[in-house]
């Protein structure tokens, strides 16, 4: 893990025996063909978590859809959410697509709980 709020996340998921992949690669058509994104969760809906620490907002803003759009061509029923800290999730919610679910790692645990957002379960 990269930071402290991937660790963070990572350990929301097991602690709700939540089956993830972490840095899962796709093909993609950008410069070198393939992206990777923070945490995939494979389940009737697949599940993209991006996390990010990252200060400059309208520069990571500008990335983060282009990275969805991306991942969404090889599946069209994903969800996005993207996690960061408390202080700036006001600021990407004011500029991101409403399509992407921003959240801090509280209001993750919070969804994962059962208000609002089901994550699938591992199979089996």
């Amino acid at each position: 893990m990269y930071n402290v709020l991937e660790t963070r996340v990572a350990g929301i998921l097991c602690s709700h025996n939540v089956d993830y992949k972490y840095e899962k690669i796709f093909k993609a058509d950008n410069r070198n063909g393939f992206l990777s994104v923070d945490f995939f969760i494979n389940g009737v809906t697949p599940m993209v978590i991006e996390v990010t620490y990252w200060d400059d907002v309208e520069e990571k803003a500008e990335q983060i859809p282009k990275k969805f759009n991306l991942v969404k061509r090889a599946l069209p029923e994903m969800w996005f959410m993207l996690v960061t800290k408390p202080s700036m999730v006001h600021k990407y919610k004011a500029i991101l697509p409403n399509t992407i679910l921003v959240l801090d790692a509280y209001g993750l645990e919070h969804k994962i709980a059962g208000s609002g957002v089901t994550i699938p379960k591992p199979n089996g």
